[in-house]
């Protein structure tokens, strides 16, 4: 089983144990979630709380929701404040994370804030060795009435799309069969086995 955390914003409330529930077909298994409302990667960057959460649930997976309530002044900056989140979750032992990027909103103002800060953590993610995942793609519809948030079918659509985007990739945990072992300690003792009945008939 992999063990797998959710850190995020308020959509991580919904989207999260979403995709927690989805993973279960992944072999994760959810070990901790912390969502804060309003809470942008600058503010986890600078609070240590959620950091002690994250140590002791020990997780092999985070995912991580975040990039709505960003506002960056610059490239630098942000990056700055991207590696410090990083760092901590690497420093709890987490062997992979997936960064959820902002998703498409119908409020102009934050629709465009989604815009200016999705590539800058498409560009400075995967160089620390982060999977992202770009949301505006899958989320044009299924918004709530304030244009931000979206409805339970909407989130659901959002996690089902990520679920199918997540299987397969590459350096991600995946599920193994157990129970069967592997089928090369058989190969080779059926192999020998053929060797040694050839010698007996040579004789």
């Amino acid at each position: 089983m992999t063990r797998t955390f959710v850190v995020g914003d308020s959509h991580s409330t919904v989207l999260g144990p979403l995709l927690l529930e989805a993973g279960r077909s992944l072999g994760w298994e959810p070990v901790g979630r912390v969502s804060n409302v309003g809470w942008s990667t600058a503010r986890y960057a600078s609070e240590p709380a959620w950091k002690a959460t994250l140590a002791t649930a020990r997780p092999d997976l985070v995912i991580v929701v975040l990039g709505t309530n960003d506002a960056a002044q610059g490239q630098q900056a942000y990056a700055g404040q991207l590696r410090a989140v990083v760092d901590a979750m690497n420093a709890s032992g987490a062997r992979s994370i997936v960064w959820v990027g902002p998703p498409s909103a119908k409020n102009d103002a934050i629709d465009a804030r989604a815009d200016r800060i999705a590539p800058w953590q498409g560009s400075f993610l995967p160089q620390m060795g982060v999977k992202w995942i770009d949301s505006r793609m899958w989320t044009f519809g299924g918004h709530a009435p304030d244009g931000v948030h979206f409805t339970r079918a909407g989130y659901r659509a959002w996690a089902d799309a990520m679920m199918d985007d997540l299987r397969g990739s590459p350096g991600l945990p995946q599920k193994t069969e157990s129970g069967g072992g592997s089928v090369l300690p058989w190969l080779a003792f059926a192999a020998m086995a053929l060797l040694l009945l050839g010698a007996g008939r040579g004789r």
